[in-house]
């Protein structure tokens, strides 16, 4: 893998931390700002717009699941990014899910 392409991975990583509920995901100002809001610089989220565009996004359900797709304008490949669970609802998805059963099922589920 090539630097080129792990500095993709890790952009899309960080993008799905993005809040795009609730933001026209068709708008590249409106995706420009929610990165933004989520600690990408205005040049970091100017120069992820310009290579990606949003998909679809699946904010939080009760589980804490939440992911989002993006394309690559480049060459029209598409990227899923599963971001992590947060807060209390990570430790509860821990112990009810992975300690109790072995695997995260609602997170599954919602998958």
């Amino acid at each position: 893998m090539d630097l080129k392409t792990l500095f993709q991975h890790a952009s899309l990583s960080e993008a799905a931390y993005a809040d795009f509920e609730g933001r026209d995901i068709t708008d590249k100002e409106d995706i420009k700002a929610a990165l933004i809001a989520n600690k990408f610089s205005t040049i970091q989220a100017e120069e992820f717009v310009s290579h990606w565009q949003v998909i679809a996004h699946q904010p939080d359900t009760a589980s804490g699941f939440s992911a989002t797709l993006f394309q690559n304008k480049d060459n029209d490949d598409y990227s899923l990014a599963i971001r992590g669970t947060q807060g209390l609802v990570d430790i509860q998805e821990d112990l009810n899910g992975i300690v109790a059963l072995g695997y995260a099922r609602a997170q599954i589920y919602d998958l």
